[in-house]
Formats: structure tokens, sequence, C-alpha cells
């Protein structure tokens, strides 16, 4: 077959899953795994460019001459002949003696998983609880931003371009000062014409503008521009995108075209490289570019994929590149779990970071919110600049134990990473141990909730919550008038709102009360103390009988909804509420239950002896009466509910007497014993048997 397209899925880690051809969104071309566009071929030092073209000739492939590689010396480019097939041309030039290796030049392409745009929710950086998850499930870049915000760190985002006029970007764009704009030479002689704002090796032209969406959104996550007043901000407020675009506006880009991507980054100043892409199998000269890259100091993040793929067994390219640069990023979502889309590893993915409903720029000056570990990956980027930004000097080890060393332990993550934890900028940046988070605003209740009085009446209210002392008011004075300890005093028919103010000027929930010229329904009593277990009746005077009672707190106290009788449940408070025939209503005042006092149930005698047939009286004391009796072998004695055993036959029992709340007491042994004689004594009722005889 003729160049064959043998394409690899990129992972452009933000929202598409490129697991098998998922769904391709945002302009994203489907591409079949393992697809290739001609062969990528890499000769032993010092082959010379005719035998390299003897080479070619033999295999039946034609050389590309426009692709090279500063940092894979000996690497090119070539096309397979007509009427070759890719193994026969791969075979013909493995067997070369000059050839170190070839393989196909896999094609890569965007993965890409949108979900609905919340503009403004930047969870990631900054968690408070916002979109429904947990608070603080975030990398706390507010804290570090207290510490570093950013400098002017080279980032190449190698992608599908970027939209380098988007207001949040432009500020940010990396600018190749030895170029001079549109004069149609190569001022600086890196063999790249005009290439003032990056390259764009998909089409091969100076300029890298991003027509399928995903680049711009991983700038935007990287390095929006910040404290700006504009759109969103980045983890890095002020780091250089350096564009370079290798996917098409489909989104697929070939290996060879990322490996002059990597190799211009280096070339150029980068210190970290974005790979928010994969897919494809194992290439040797995709990892011989990493490395290469490696030893000029680039740090390589790499989104880990997005087909909830344990990469340890399968591994997820070039994530999976086992180079010290390469740090393998994993998605979580706004509750600090693993995102069910994304892939982990044990021994291959190193840390998690937020890749879940992510906003961020997308090109025409637009934001969007985007699914991926291509969102993931891009927060790691944006803190390894601030750690640069900070320490210039840093090298690949340092800077790797600085992202890696410092993560917030994630449950979820535990087992499932390397390092079992998320990205936390602050700590990377030597901020320590990360603050807690701001206590909960504090919460100022209103009880009763609804209530009603007569006209002249008064209603007690009370407020919870907050610092006292707190100041009532009323929201219509012509209704009511509240005094400073809570009372309403109703001066008016109809209804109006009761609110506290405690001392830090936290406002409370807003009670109702309803003003009318006829009797109120009245709760007698108002409010109560009980213990677990208690029992009160509660009644209810004017309005129209019948009357329903129903409790605000069941699971406290329970009460009849007909009789009103009203049973302590657990400890607690609630408030009850009586409803007449018309469906008017009141609410009771606070009703607190407290856990009853430990209860000790002493049985007397302790122990002793009876003979068969004569008895032994006993008695309780502590807890509640009335107490109920009970032997603990009903052959040996028999007790009556009166505390009297009666010997049946010999041997020994015990006496448990159990109060009227469930609390029991145990005597010791009590021994049976043979009648003497056969005979049968009758003992009185503290008497009996042995003991009898003792009296």
């Amino acid at each position: 077959m003729h160049n064959r397209l043998f394409r690899i899925t990129l992972l452009l880690l933000v929202g598409f899953c490129v697991a098998a051809p998922a769904q391709a969104v945002m302009n994203q071309r489907a591409v079949a795994a393992g697809a290739y566009d001609g062969i990528l071929v890499k000769f032993k030092a010092g082959v010379s460019q005719t035998r390299m073209n003897r080479a070619f000739s033999s295999a039946g492939s034609r050389q590309h001459r426009g692709f090279r590689s500063r940092l894979v010396r000996g690497l090119t480019r070539a096309q397979i002949g007509r009427g070759y097939t890719l193994s026969s041309t791969l075979r013909r030039l493995r067997n070369n003696r000059d050839v170190e290796f070839a393989e196909p030049n896999y094609l890569l392409s965007a993965y890409v998983l949108p979900s609905d745009p919340q503009f403004g929710s930047l969870w990631g950086l900054h968690n408070t609880g916002q979109t429904g998850g947990v608070a603080d499930a975030d990398i706390d870049a507010p804290e570090a931003w207290d510490l570093q915000t950013g400098g002017s760190v080279i980032v190449a985002v190698v992608d599908s371009g970027v939209d380098y006029n988007h207001a949040d970007l432009a500020g940010n764009i990396w600018s190749n000062t030895a170029e001079i704009p549109n004069n149609g030479r190569d001022d600086d002689g890196n063999g790249y014409v005009d290439d003032v704002r990056g390259w764009d090796f998909a089409n091969n032209d100076n300029d890298p503008m991003d027509d399928n969406n995903h680049g711009t959104h991983v700038s935007g996550t990287i390095a929006g521009r910040g404290n700006n007043g504009t759109g969103v901000v980045g983890v890095n407020w002020s780091a250089r995108i350096m564009p370079l675009k290798f996917m098409d506006s489909t989104g697929v880009g070939s290996s060879a075209d990322a490996i002059a991507a990597i190799d211009y980054a280096v070339a150029n100043g980068a210190r970290v490289i974005n790979a928010s892409w994969g897919g494809g199998n194992f290439s040797a000269a995709m990892q011989a570019a990493i490395s290469a890259a490696n030893n000029a100091g680039v740090l390589f993040v790499a989104a880990a994929g997005n087909s909830s793929n344990n990469n340890d067994n399968a591994p997820s390219y070039p994530a999976d590149y086992n180079l010290p640069n390469v740090i393998s990023v994993a998605a979580t979502d706004d509750a600090d779990t693993l995102a069910g889309f994304s892939n982990f590893g044990a021994n291959s993915v190193d840390l998690g970071a937020p890749g879940v409903r992510i906003l961020s720029t997308v090109p025409g000056n637009a934001y969007a919110s985007f699914n991926g570990t291509s969102m993931a990956a891009p927060h790691v980027t944006g803190v390894a600049a601030l750690v640069i930004a900070s320490n210039p000097g840093i090298g690949i080890p340092a800077l790797r134990a600085a992202l890696l060393d410092n993560v917030d332990p994630v449950a979820d993550l535990a087992g499932r990473t390397v390092t079992g934890g998320r990205l936390n900028a602050f700590k990377a940046l030597g901020g320590g141990a990360t603050p807690p988070p701001p206590p909960p605003p504090a919460v100022v209740s209103v009880t009763p909730g609804n209530t009603s009085v007569v006209l002249g009446g008064n209603v007690q209210f009370t407020a919870t919550g907050g610092s006292a002392p707190y100041v009532w008011s009323v929201a219509n004075p012509t209704i009511g008038s509240i005094s400073a300890n809570g009372v309403f005093t109703g001066l008016g028919l109809g209804s109006t709102s009761v609110n506290a103010t405690d001392a830090n000027g936290v406002r409370s929930n807003s009670a109702t009360v309803s003003v009318s010229a006829t009797t109120v329904i009245l709760i007698s009593p108002n409010s109560a103390q009980l213990r677990v277990g208690e029992s009160l009746t509660f009644t209810a005077s004017g309005g129209a009988a019948p009357y329903t009672w129903t409790s605000n707190s069941p699971g406290v106290a329970s009460i009849d909804s007909n009789t009103g009788v009203l049973t302590a449940q657990a400890a607690g408070a609630t408030t009850i509420t009586v409803t007449d025939s018309a469906g008017a209503f009141v609410n009771s005042g606070p009703i607190t239950v407290t856990a009853p006092p430990p209860v000790t149930i002493v049985v007397t005698p302790t122990s002793g002896s009876v003979a068969v047939g004569s008895t032994l009286s006993f008695s309780a004391t502590g807890g509640r009466a009335p107490y109920t009796w009970q032997v603990s072998n009903s052959a040996v004695a028999s007790i009556d509910g009166n505390g009297v055993l009666t010997g049946l036959a010999a041997g020994s029992v015990t006496v448990t007497a159990r109060d009227a709340n469930g609390a029991t007491g145990v005597s010791g042994s009590i021994t049976v014993t043979a009648a003497a004689g056969g005979g049968r004594r009758h003992g009185g009722r503290h008497g009996g048997g042995m003991m009898g005889r003792g009296r």
C-alpha cells in the first residue's frame, strides 16, 4: 500500500477521549489506531548521503528531503514506494547494516471531552466548592501566587497551534527577537523563514494559528495573562508561550512533525514542553528526541491518556517513555477523585491534576470548558514554569522532585499513581504545609421559623449560631415590634419577617410571624427538657380542634399526631408544630432531649441459697420502677413479678431485674439445694430455705 495512513491518537488531553477512536469533537478527525504517513529512519553515525540513497532505493522508498532533526542525528523521513508495503519496506531497511532503526511515522491526534462552559469557575486553581465539589481539592494557586506569579519562562506548547491574538494570551506569546518579521529571510539562520512566533510544522509555514481549539485551551491554562481584568487566568501569569503547531485543523499530526517541533523548542530556549497528546506504539525516534530534550534540561509534561487504561499494563506514549524529564499526568475532578476517563498506573503515571470541566481560552477571544488529561497536563506545566521562575538554574532532577515530592495525598490516587497525590503549586514552590481552608461562614438561625400571634400578643424568638449578642429586626414595623431579647409583639394585622444579626454582622434566616385578630393557637408547654425514653403530653388551645401534631426532628423526639404525646428518642433539640382543622399552625419553643445518666440497678440479696420448694424474696434499687424479674435457668428456679424466687431443682441461678427504661442489674449466684428429708420448707418474704434458718 502506498503511504497508507498509520495513525496514532495524540492525547490532546483536553476533552476528547482517545481510547478507541473516541468521540471526535471540535473538528477532531477520527483516526485508526496505528495509522501512519510514511516511515522514519535513523542511520548510524558516519553514513554518507550516497549510502542513504542506496538504502532507500533498495527498499523501494524515497527520502523526504524537507525533514531534518538536530536533536536526533541521522534521523530522516521517507515515503513508501508504489507497489511496496509498509512491512516489506521496513524489513529491507532494518536488514541494512547502515540503518540503526526504521519505524512507521505514526500519526497523532487530539483527545477532547467537551462539557458545558462554567465561566469564571476555575475550581482547579482555587476550589471553594463552587462547582459542587470538595473545597480545597485544587492546586492551591492563590497561595502559590503569594510566592511567585510567573516570570518570562519559555513554555513550548506542541499542539494544534495557539490563537496568538486572544486577549488573554497575546501579551504572553513568545517572540523570536532574532527574526525580522515578514522580510522573507531566515535572519537567525535556524532554517525557518520569518518564524517570529514559532512554526506550523503541519503546513510548513510561519503561522502557528490554532484552527482546532485544543492548543489554545491548553495555553490558557498554562499562562492565561494574569491580573489583566480579562477572562481567565493561567497557572503562570506571564510565562512565554511558544506556539508549535504539528496537528492540522482536524487534530491529527505525525510523529515526524512532533519530533521537529520538539527539536525547535529545545533549540530556541524552551524550558518546558507541554504534550497534551498521545497514542500509537512505541517510537524509538520519539524517545530519542525526548531524551535529547532531557539532556538539554527541558522538562516534558505529558497527558496520561483518556481511555480509563492502566498504563502499567498497556503503555500510552509519549507519557510512558521511561525518561527523567517525562512527567505523566492523570486527571482529577473537583471532588479529588480520579476522573472516570483518565488513564492511571502505580508505576507509570506520576501524579494527578485537575482535568474535569476546566475553563480556558479558545480561538476568537472565547472561552470554553473541556475534560481530559489534556487539561490536567497544562496545570503541571504551569507550575513547573513557576518553579523555574523562582529558581532559573534548577535542573531536571530538582524540578521533578519539586513537583512530585510535594503533592497533596489523595485517597483515590493511592496505588493508582506513583506519588498517590494531586499537584500542589504552593508546596512545589517551597511553601510547606498548605494553610487550612478558611472556616465556613457562620450560620445564624432563628426559631420558631413560622408562627402566629394574636393582635397585642407576644411570641418569644430565639437565635443560635454565630456570635452573641444578637440584634433583632422586623421587616414591617406596622405589623409588629421586637425587643432586644427577641420578644415579638403584634401591632397590626398581617405577616412580617423577623431576623437576628450577630456581633459579626452575620444575618439569620427569616422567620415569618402572622398577626391575626382572632385567638391564636397556644401550645402547652411551649418548651421542655426531657431525657431519652421519657414522654410528655402537649396540649393546644385556640383555633379549631381537632389538632394535628408533628415533630420537626422526629429522630430526636417523636410525637403522636393525634394525642400530642411526645417521646424522646435521642439527644438533641427539636420543635413541634400543631395545626388546627382550619390549617392554622404554630410552632413550639425549643424542646431539648438529653441522654439519660448511667443507671445502676442493685439486686438484693446478691447471693444465697434456697432449698427446693422453698422461696426467697428479691428487691431492686436504682433505675426506674416498676421492675421485671428473670432467672437464668427456669429448670432450677422460677421468679414471679414481685421478685419471689421458688427453688425447683438442685443447681444454681442468677436473678436479673430490669427497670422501666430497660436498664438491668444481676445478682450473684443463688444455690438451690435438695430439701432435707424430702420435706418442703417455706420462708418469709426475706427468708426461706437456708437463708430462713440463718435469720
